[in-house]
Protein backbone atom coordinates (compact mmCIF):
# COMPACT_ATOMS: atom_id res chain seq x y z
CA UNK A 1 0.00 0.00 0.00
CA UNK A 2 1.20 3.33 -1.09
CA UNK A 3 0.10 6.17 1.32
CA UNK A 4 0.56 9.51 0.64
CA UNK A 5 0.70 12.88 2.14
CA UNK A 6 1.10 16.10 1.42
CA UNK A 7 -0.53 19.37 -0.39
CA UNK A 8 -0.91 17.69 -3.59
CA UNK A 9 -1.78 13.79 -4.86
CA UNK A 10 -0.60 13.53 -8.22
CA UNK A 11 2.61 11.83 -10.01
CA UNK A 12 4.13 15.38 -11.02
CA UNK A 13 7.66 16.06 -11.33
CA UNK A 14 9.53 18.25 -8.94
CA UNK A 15 8.77 21.31 -10.97
CA UNK A 16 5.49 20.75 -10.75
CA UNK A 17 5.30 20.38 -7.22
CA UNK A 18 7.00 23.79 -6.99
CA UNK A 19 4.39 25.27 -9.24
CA UNK A 20 1.34 23.95 -7.78
CA UNK A 21 2.72 25.14 -4.47
CA UNK A 22 2.83 28.52 -5.34
CA UNK A 23 -0.29 28.75 -6.98
CA UNK A 24 -1.24 27.46 -3.37
CA UNK A 25 0.49 30.29 -1.60
CA UNK A 26 -1.12 33.01 -3.76
CA UNK A 27 -4.65 31.08 -3.38
CA UNK A 28 -3.88 31.45 0.36
CA UNK A 29 -3.13 35.03 0.71
CA UNK A 30 -6.64 35.52 -0.99
CA UNK A 31 -8.18 33.11 1.04
CA UNK A 32 -6.85 35.10 4.51
CA UNK A 33 -6.79 38.62 3.04
CA UNK A 34 -10.71 38.12 1.98
CA UNK A 35 -12.08 36.31 5.16
CA UNK A 36 -13.62 39.49 6.74
CA UNK A 37 -15.69 39.98 3.10
CA UNK A 38 -16.75 36.54 3.00
CA UNK A 39 -18.12 36.52 6.67
CA UNK A 40 -20.02 39.41 5.84
CA UNK A 41 -21.63 38.07 2.71
CA UNK A 42 -22.67 34.79 4.91
CA UNK A 43 -24.33 37.14 7.38
CA UNK A 44 -26.16 38.86 4.86
CA UNK A 45 -27.25 35.57 3.36
CA UNK A 46 -28.20 34.70 6.63
CA UNK A 47 -29.85 37.96 7.68
CA UNK A 48 -31.61 37.61 4.38
CA UNK A 49 -33.24 34.10 4.75
CA UNK A 50 -34.13 34.95 8.30
CA UNK A 51 -35.62 38.58 6.97
CA UNK A 52 -37.97 36.40 4.39
CA UNK A 53 -38.93 33.13 5.96
CA UNK A 54 -42.22 34.57 6.89
CA UNK A 55 -43.24 35.95 3.39
CA UNK A 56 -44.36 33.14 0.62
CA UNK A 57 -41.92 31.30 -1.21
CA UNK A 58 -40.39 33.41 -4.22
CA UNK A 59 -40.47 31.47 -7.55
CA UNK A 60 -36.74 33.10 -8.26
CA UNK A 61 -33.49 30.98 -6.75
CA UNK A 62 -31.31 32.42 -3.78
CA UNK A 63 -29.13 35.36 -4.94
CA UNK A 64 -26.18 32.83 -3.49
CA UNK A 65 -27.38 30.17 -5.78
CA UNK A 66 -27.54 32.68 -8.85
CA UNK A 67 -24.00 34.03 -7.78
CA UNK A 68 -22.52 30.32 -7.73
CA UNK A 69 -24.61 29.43 -11.17
CA UNK A 70 -23.31 32.06 -13.04
CA UNK A 71 -19.55 31.25 -11.24
CA UNK A 72 -20.11 28.32 -12.42
CA UNK A 73 -20.91 29.60 -16.54
CA UNK A 74 -17.51 31.89 -16.10
CA UNK A 75 -15.19 29.04 -15.26
CA UNK A 76 -15.91 27.05 -17.98
CA UNK A 77 -13.98 28.77 -20.42
CA UNK A 78 -10.93 29.20 -18.42
CA UNK A 79 -10.89 25.76 -17.69
CA UNK A 80 -10.03 25.40 -21.14
CA UNK A 81 -7.73 27.62 -22.43
CA UNK A 82 -4.13 25.84 -23.89
CA UNK A 83 -1.89 27.55 -20.98
CA UNK A 84 -2.69 25.55 -17.71
CA UNK A 85 -3.84 27.52 -14.88
CA UNK A 86 -5.41 30.52 -17.10
CA UNK A 87 -8.31 29.74 -14.50
CA UNK A 88 -6.37 30.96 -11.57
CA UNK A 89 -7.07 34.74 -11.88
CA UNK A 90 -10.79 33.66 -12.17
CA UNK A 91 -10.73 31.78 -8.57
CA UNK A 92 -8.84 34.45 -6.74
CA UNK A 93 -11.07 36.63 -8.21
CA UNK A 94 -14.32 35.15 -7.05
CA UNK A 95 -12.89 34.66 -4.06
CA UNK A 96 -11.68 38.09 -3.53
CA UNK A 97 -15.54 38.54 -4.34
CA UNK A 98 -16.77 37.19 -1.16
CA UNK A 99 -17.48 33.44 -2.25
CA UNK A 100 -14.92 31.44 0.30
CA UNK A 101 -13.24 28.37 -0.44
CA UNK A 102 -15.70 26.38 1.11
CA UNK A 103 -19.01 27.25 -1.43
CA UNK A 104 -16.42 26.82 -4.35
CA UNK A 105 -15.81 23.56 -3.62
CA UNK A 106 -19.20 22.81 -2.28
CA UNK A 107 -21.04 24.63 -5.07
CA UNK A 108 -19.55 26.45 -7.69
CA UNK A 109 -17.41 23.51 -9.06
CA UNK A 110 -19.50 20.83 -9.08
CA UNK A 111 -21.71 23.38 -10.88
CA UNK A 112 -18.86 23.95 -13.69
CA UNK A 113 -18.70 20.15 -13.50
CA UNK A 114 -22.32 19.65 -14.27
CA UNK A 115 -22.31 22.86 -16.81
CA UNK A 116 -19.20 20.73 -18.92
CA UNK A 117 -21.08 18.05 -18.53
CA UNK A 118 -24.38 19.27 -20.57
CA UNK A 119 -22.55 21.06 -22.98
CA UNK A 120 -21.08 17.61 -23.73
CA UNK A 121 -24.68 16.13 -23.82
CA UNK A 122 -25.42 19.09 -26.34
CA UNK A 123 -22.64 18.35 -28.61
CA UNK A 124 -20.82 21.79 -27.91
CA UNK A 125 -18.31 20.09 -25.95
CA UNK A 126 -15.95 17.46 -26.70
CA UNK A 127 -15.50 14.33 -24.40
CA UNK A 128 -11.72 15.39 -24.33
CA UNK A 129 -13.07 19.20 -23.34
CA UNK A 130 -14.98 17.65 -20.05
CA UNK A 131 -12.13 15.37 -19.23
CA UNK A 132 -9.66 18.06 -19.18
CA UNK A 133 -11.92 20.32 -17.77
CA UNK A 134 -13.03 17.98 -14.65
CA UNK A 135 -9.31 17.16 -13.93
CA UNK A 136 -8.57 20.89 -13.65
CA UNK A 137 -11.25 21.23 -11.33
CA UNK A 138 -10.04 18.49 -9.06
CA UNK A 139 -6.76 20.33 -9.09
CA UNK A 140 -8.73 23.41 -8.04
CA UNK A 141 -10.11 21.71 -4.78
CA UNK A 142 -6.60 20.52 -4.20
CA UNK A 143 -5.24 24.04 -4.52
CA UNK A 144 -8.31 25.06 -2.31
CA UNK A 145 -7.27 22.57 0.20
CA UNK A 146 -4.05 23.40 0.46
CA UNK A 147 -4.84 26.60 1.77
CA UNK A 148 -7.45 25.57 3.98
CA UNK A 149 -5.52 23.02 6.17
CA UNK A 150 -3.14 25.97 7.16
CA UNK A 151 -5.77 27.24 9.43
CA UNK A 152 -5.88 26.08 13.62
CA UNK A 153 -7.40 22.52 13.48
CA UNK A 154 -10.16 22.70 15.90
CA UNK A 155 -12.30 19.98 17.56
CA UNK A 156 -10.97 17.10 15.60
CA UNK A 157 -12.06 13.58 15.59
CA UNK A 158 -10.41 10.84 16.34
CA UNK A 159 -11.84 8.27 13.74
CA UNK A 160 -10.94 7.35 10.48
CA UNK A 161 -13.16 6.76 7.28
CA UNK A 162 -12.54 5.03 3.98
CA UNK A 163 -13.51 6.52 0.57
CA UNK A 164 -13.31 3.77 -2.74
CA UNK A 165 -13.60 4.42 -6.07
CA UNK A 166 -13.36 1.40 -7.89
CA UNK A 167 -11.00 1.35 -11.30
CA UNK A 168 -14.02 1.24 -13.54
CA UNK A 169 -14.95 4.85 -12.52
CA UNK A 170 -13.10 7.42 -14.82
CA UNK A 171 -14.01 11.08 -13.24
CA UNK A 172 -13.26 10.92 -9.38
CA UNK A 173 -14.08 14.79 -8.82
CA UNK A 174 -16.88 14.01 -6.76
CA UNK A 175 -15.20 11.80 -4.61
CA UNK A 176 -12.31 14.21 -3.68
CA UNK A 177 -14.73 16.69 -3.06
CA UNK A 178 -16.89 14.36 -0.52
CA UNK A 179 -13.40 13.88 1.08
CA UNK A 180 -12.78 17.28 1.32
CA UNK A 181 -16.11 17.64 2.92
CA UNK A 182 -15.56 14.45 5.71
CA UNK A 183 -12.29 16.41 6.66
CA UNK A 184 -13.92 19.78 7.09
CA UNK A 185 -16.35 18.38 9.36
CA UNK A 186 -13.38 16.81 11.16
CA UNK A 187 -13.12 13.58 10.17
CA UNK A 188 -9.75 11.59 8.91
CA UNK A 189 -9.91 9.98 5.37
CA UNK A 190 -8.12 7.32 3.40
CA UNK A 191 -8.99 7.41 0.14
CA UNK A 192 -8.38 4.77 -2.51
CA UNK A 193 -8.45 5.49 -5.97
CA UNK A 194 -8.75 3.21 -8.98
CA UNK A 195 -9.03 -0.16 -6.47
CA UNK A 196 -9.24 -3.33 -6.86
CA UNK A 197 -11.05 -5.85 -5.66
CA UNK A 198 -8.77 -8.46 -5.25
CA UNK A 199 -6.12 -5.91 -3.60
CA UNK A 200 -8.38 -4.17 -1.14
CA UNK A 201 -7.47 -6.79 1.52
CA UNK A 202 -4.00 -6.31 1.97
CA UNK A 203 -4.55 -2.37 1.70
CA UNK A 204 -6.84 -2.17 4.95
CA UNK A 205 -6.88 -5.33 6.34
CA UNK A 206 -4.62 -3.77 8.96
CA UNK A 207 -6.57 -0.55 9.28
CA UNK A 208 -9.42 0.44 11.86
CA UNK A 209 -12.66 2.55 10.26
CA UNK A 210 -15.94 3.86 11.24
CA UNK A 211 -17.48 3.78 7.84
CA UNK A 212 -16.40 3.10 4.47
CA UNK A 213 -18.15 4.41 2.00
CA UNK A 214 -18.30 3.07 -1.58
CA UNK A 215 -18.50 5.55 -4.64
CA UNK A 216 -20.73 4.22 -7.69
CA UNK A 217 -21.49 6.11 -10.77
CA UNK A 218 -20.98 4.15 -13.49
CA UNK A 219 -23.48 1.37 -14.38
CA UNK A 220 -20.07 -1.14 -14.72
CA UNK A 221 -19.18 -0.06 -10.80
CA UNK A 222 -22.52 -1.05 -10.18
CA UNK A 223 -22.08 -4.64 -11.40
CA UNK A 224 -18.48 -4.75 -9.31
CA UNK A 225 -19.78 -3.86 -5.94
CA UNK A 226 -21.61 -6.63 -5.20
CA UNK A 227 -17.99 -8.47 -4.98
CA UNK A 228 -16.23 -5.44 -3.19
CA UNK A 229 -18.85 -5.43 -0.34
CA UNK A 230 -18.25 -9.11 -0.15
CA UNK A 231 -14.62 -8.67 0.28
CA UNK A 232 -14.97 -5.79 3.24
CA UNK A 233 -17.55 -7.66 4.63
CA UNK A 234 -14.60 -9.98 5.08
CA UNK A 235 -11.65 -7.88 6.34
CA UNK A 236 -13.99 -4.91 8.46
CA UNK A 237 -16.60 -6.92 10.03
CA UNK A 238 -18.32 -4.62 12.17
CA UNK A 239 -17.80 -1.70 10.03
CA UNK A 240 -20.82 0.19 8.53
CA UNK A 241 -20.77 0.07 4.25
CA UNK A 242 -22.51 3.47 2.79
CA UNK A 243 -23.24 3.95 -1.04
CA UNK A 244 -23.20 6.56 -2.84
CA UNK A 245 -23.32 7.72 -6.46
CA UNK A 246 -24.84 9.21 -9.67
CA UNK A 247 -25.68 5.45 -10.62
CA UNK A 248 -27.91 5.11 -7.51
CA UNK A 249 -30.60 7.50 -8.42
CA UNK A 250 -33.45 4.58 -8.80
CA UNK A 251 -34.21 2.70 -5.42
CA UNK A 252 -30.85 3.23 -3.86
CA UNK A 253 -32.76 1.21 -0.37
CA UNK A 254 -33.53 -1.94 -3.32
CA UNK A 255 -29.72 -1.46 -4.79
CA UNK A 256 -28.16 -1.29 -0.95
CA UNK A 257 -30.48 -4.37 -0.18
CA UNK A 258 -28.70 -6.59 -2.78
CA UNK A 259 -25.49 -5.80 -3.06
CA UNK A 260 -25.29 -6.11 0.84
CA UNK A 261 -24.32 -2.30 1.63
CA UNK A 262 -25.48 -0.83 5.31
CA UNK A 263 -26.87 2.42 3.47
CA UNK A 264 -27.29 4.77 0.52
CA UNK A 265 -26.55 8.68 1.94
CA UNK A 266 -27.36 11.66 0.05
CA UNK A 267 -24.63 13.50 1.61
CA UNK A 268 -21.66 13.41 4.08
CA UNK A 269 -23.82 14.80 6.42
CA UNK A 270 -26.45 12.09 6.63
CA UNK A 271 -23.45 9.73 6.34
CA UNK A 272 -21.94 10.99 9.57
CA UNK A 273 -25.79 11.16 11.22
CA UNK A 274 -26.11 7.29 10.32
CA UNK A 275 -23.45 6.24 12.35
CA UNK A 276 -24.27 8.80 15.01
CA UNK A 277 -20.81 10.89 14.45
CA UNK A 278 -20.85 14.39 16.02
CA UNK A 279 -18.58 16.30 14.86
CA UNK A 280 -17.41 19.99 14.25
CA UNK A 281 -18.81 21.44 10.74
CA UNK A 282 -15.45 23.90 11.08
CA UNK A 283 -12.50 21.52 11.80
CA UNK A 284 -10.20 20.84 8.78
CA UNK A 285 -7.62 18.06 8.48
CA UNK A 286 -4.87 17.32 6.50
CA UNK A 287 -5.26 15.00 2.67
CA UNK A 288 -4.18 11.73 2.98
CA UNK A 289 -4.38 9.73 -0.11
CA UNK A 290 -4.06 6.00 -0.71
CA UNK A 291 -3.23 4.52 -3.82
CA UNK A 292 -3.84 1.29 -5.50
Amino acid sequence: MNVRTGPDFSNSTEASNDHQQRKGSVLTRAVQTSKLKSRSTNRSIETLGACTSSKAPSTQPPKDIIAYHDAAKALCDPLLKVENGAYDQLIMNMIAEGISPNDLIDHVIPAAARQLGEEWLSDTRSFADVTIGTSRLQQIVRNLETSLVRENFVNIVERRALLIIPESEQHTLGSVIIANQFRRHGVRVDVIFDSKTNSLNSQISNKSYFLIGLSIGTDQSLKRSSSIVTMLRDCQADTPIALGGSALTCEPENIVSDIGADFFAHNVREALDLCDICVSRDAILPRQVVDA
